[in-house]
């Protein structure tokens, strides 16, 4: 598949302008070159990715052993509602690429933090409903709408935060720092939270909210790196 796309027109330009230019001693190494000159931006990736990370691995993981272990409602059920989430990501990731385009990367992003901050509380008012047709609301508003559309428009956003030369190095280790800090750690520090709490869900779904804030603050300072396309 990659074989056959075309480079896009910012790197065909980098490559012909490195042939001007005879650029034929060999580059610095591009990890050592993005974390030198660009290590704000690996910085700010990896707090963009909390809205994304938090919430999935919260739904996929904590809420599986939480709501079979504090409301009896069997694992299946639970598996079986993540399933039809992840069948359902395929067209939103599609339909918030396509949003993307015309609105830019970055207030898509916005709008997926901000709809996950929203949606903390309501997501386990939900849960705690039993009822399947509820549960399965709140697990396609919570990730289906908020994670989704973070995660259609992570690639094109985060590759522009960096130059040419280094983009791809950058994008990928502010992405797999931030998805082992925020991600990572998200089941361990709910299940602190939980325990800490009466084995309540309030301090894991107010978790949620500041750090759905703070990748929403970071999409806010960042540069747009995909201008919005007209219909």
């Amino acid at each position: 598949m990659r074989h056959r796309l075309d480079e896009t027109p910012v790197f065909r330009a980098f490559k012909k302008q490195q042939a001007i230019n005879h650029m034929q001693q060999r580059e610095e190494r591009p990890v050592v070159k993005v974390v030198r000159e660009q290590w704000r931006s690996i910085l700010l990736i990896m707090i963009l990715r909390f809205a994304e990370s938090v919430p999935f691995f919260l739904a996929t993981v904590f809420a599986v052993s939480w709501a079979t272990t504090q409301l009896g409602i069997a694992s299946l059920t639970i598996l079986y509602i993540v399933m039809i989430t992840c069948l359902l990501a395929y067209p939103m990731h599609m339909l918030f690429g396509i949003v993307s385009d015309r609105h830019g990367c970055r207030q898509v992003y916005i709008f997926g933090a901000l709809f996950v901050a929203a949606m903390a509380f309501p997501f386990f008012w939900l849960l705690e409903s039993r009822s399947l047709i509820l549960m399965i609301v709140g697990y396609v508003l919570l990730i289906n709408i908020g994670h989704n559309s973070l995660n259609a428009v992570q690639p094109s956003f985060f590759a522009g935060l960096f130059h040419p030369p280094v983009r791809y190095s950058g994008s990928s280790i502010g992405a797999q720092l931030g998805a082992v800090v925020a991600g990572g750690f998200t089941p361990f520090i709910a299940k602190a939270l939980s325990a800490a709490y009466d084995n309540s869900w309030t301090l894991v779904a107010g978790y949620v909210v500041l750090t759905a804030l703070a990748s929403a603050f970071a999409a806010k300072i960042a540069p747009e790196t995909v201008l919005p396309h007209s219909p």
